[in-house]
C-alpha cells in the first residue's frame, strides 16, 4: 500500500544582501492546532506513560474538535 504525503510549501525570508535568513513551512490550521495540542499533551504526560502514536492521535482529535467548534462559532456569529 502506497501512502502519499503532501509536503508543505516554504516561505523564504532574506535580508537586503539576498541571503536567506529564515525558512518557514506553511502549515494548515489543523496541523497548527495539533502541534499546540501536542505541546500540552507532552507537558501533561510528564511521566511519558502515553505511547507516542497515541499522543499524535489525540493531538489530531483535539485539532479536529477545535476546527468543528471554530466552524460552529463562525456560523453562529460568535467568538466566545
Amino acid at each position: 500500500m502506497e501512502t502519499k504525503v503532501s509536503m508543505p510549501e516554504f516561505i523564504y525570508q532574506s535580508n537586503e544582501d539576498g541571503e536567506i535568513t529564515r525558512i518557514s513551512p506553511v502549515i494548515g490550521l489543523q496541523d497548527y492546532f495539533a502541534g499546540q495540542a501536542l505541546t500540552g499533551i507532552i507537558a501533561f504526560d510528564c511521566s511519558h506513560e502515553m505511547a507516542v502514536g497515541l499522543r499524535a492521535e489525540l493531538a489530531y482529535r483535539i485539532a479536529d474538535a477545535m476546527l468543528v467548534e471554530r466552524e460552529r462559532r463562525a456560523k453562529n456569529g460568535t467568538r466566545n
